[in-house]
Parts: structure tokens; C-alpha cells; sequence
């Protein structure tokens, strides 16, 4: 991103500003920034891949695992 600012003549990142302005708080962004990765495809662990957000808290972030095989959710009660 920093490339891509600079190159249009700005001198700080689009989220640097978006932050400074008080568009978005910095945990907003970072929560984007980890949506945007799951979204390219989020990250495998063994047979499951990283899913939702499910919740967070001081000590970290819990997310839904999907099984990659089955299709189905560490959180699905149904199953």
C-alpha cells in the first residue's frame, strides 16, 4: 500500500490517514486488514481453514474453523 500512496504523491499510507481523520479506529483497520486475508483464501491448519471471527478478547481473537474436506464447521451443532 505504501508504494501505491507514494506513487500518487502522498507522503503517508491510506491508512494512516483513515486513522489520523478518525475514520476508522486502529483496530478497525486491523480487523480489516484480517478479513482481507481470509478472504483471499484465510489460512489452513491441517485439515481445517480459518473462518469467521467468532469473538475476541484481551488475550486474543477466536475464529470458526472450517473442515476443508467435509466443508463443515468446528461450530456447526448441528453435526
Amino acid at each position: 500500500m505504501l508504494k501505491k500512496a507514494k506513487k500518487i504523491g502522498l507522503e503517508a499510507t491510506i491508512e494512516e490517514i483513515l486513522v489520523k481523520q478518525g475514520i476508522v479506529s486502529q483496530d478497525q483497520l486491523d480487523d480489516l486488514k484480517d478479513m482481507c486475508q481470509l478472504a483471499e483464501g484465510g489460512t489452513v491448519f491441517g485439515m481445517y481453514r480459518l473462518g469467521t471471527l467468532i469473538g475476541q478478547g484481551g488475550m486474543g481473537k477466536v475464529y470458526e474453523a472450517v473442515h476443508e474436506i467435509m466443508g463443515r464447521s468446528r461450530c456447526d451443532k448441528s453435526h
